[in-house]
């Protein structure tokens, strides 16, 4: 449900430092990440597990095996996650 142009984004990770992308910023890409927008907000809200997201394919990722792995640390859950919020406030 996002405008074309708005669909892909690039992450650009450096030791110390993070830059999120609207256009190529003209890296090689180690790893891809796909799905909705939704489905990668319920896991940064802690409403879905890495692992659930991946098992029934709402998301995927493709990259080498040690990047897999480390991806889901990397876009871990908002350390808000963890607040309790009301039921009306759940993603389903």
């Amino acid at each position: 449900g996002v405008p074309a142009r708005e669909r892909n984004w690039w992450m650009v990770l450096k030791p110390d430092e993070v830059d999120i992308c609207d256009d190529d910023p003209g890296h090689g890409i180690d790893a891809t990440v796909s799905g909705s927008l939704r489905d990668l907000v319920t896991i940064w809200r802690g409403d879905r597990s890495w692992t659930d997201a991946l098992r029934t394919e709402h998301v995927q990722i493709m990259a080498p095996a040690p990047l897999r792995r480390l991806i889901p640390v990397w876009f871990g859950p908002s350390k808000f996650a963890a607040v309790p919020r009301k039921e009306a406030d759940l993603v389903a």
